[in-house]
């Protein structure tokens, strides 16, 4: 079972969690100036539906949530999206255990191969998918016309590849 440092908790909630929300919220107004001089309108891909969500976990400090991380099925994938740590949280190793929990969630579920994307200008995201033995794959699913921003990876998490 993944451990968090000490101070910290996770729990799963709804996808429209208040908290969850916020957090992709704050993720979504520091990461989309990032790409503020591209053409991103054929990249643009329907958020989730609330069956499509299998669980959204948020980490917490004390009664503040301050990480999440979900995992949705779209288009016969299973997807780890909106991993985010609050600014103030960041290096204390929380995102690498929100997607250690949803890798332990979906083999708990006999899950065996799940999906990711992320973007060209997000290096620290990509470099903590490879260093959690993530591998890159052609864009996949709702993603596979992005030749512009996306970055995708694969893990099996049950069985070897």
């Amino acid at each position: 079972m993944t451990e968090f440092p000490p101070d910290y908790t996770v729990g799963q909630v709804p996808w429209d969690d208040a908290g969850a929300l916020r957090l992709r919220t704050l993720m979504a107004e520091e990461v989309v100036p990032r790409y503020a001089d591209l053409d991103l309108s054929a990249q643009r891909v329907t958020p989730p539906r609330a069956g499509d969500v299998v669980a959204t976990l948020v980490v917490y400090r004390g009664e503040q949530p301050v990480g999440t991380a979900s995992l949705v099925e779209v288009e016969g994938f299973f997807e780890v999206k909106r991993v985010v740590v609050a600014r103030g949280h960041r290096r204390r190793g929380l995102a690498r255990a929100l997607v250690s929990a949803v890798e332990e969630l979906a083999a708990a579920r006999g899950i065996d191969r799940l999906v990711l994307q992320t973007g060209i200008r997000q290096p620290e995201a990509i470099s903590l998918y490879e260093s959690l033995g993530w591998r890159r794959i052609p864009p996949f699913g709702p993603y596979a016309d992005d030749t512009v921003v996306s970055v995708c990876f694969t893990k099996r998490i049950n069985g070897d590849d």
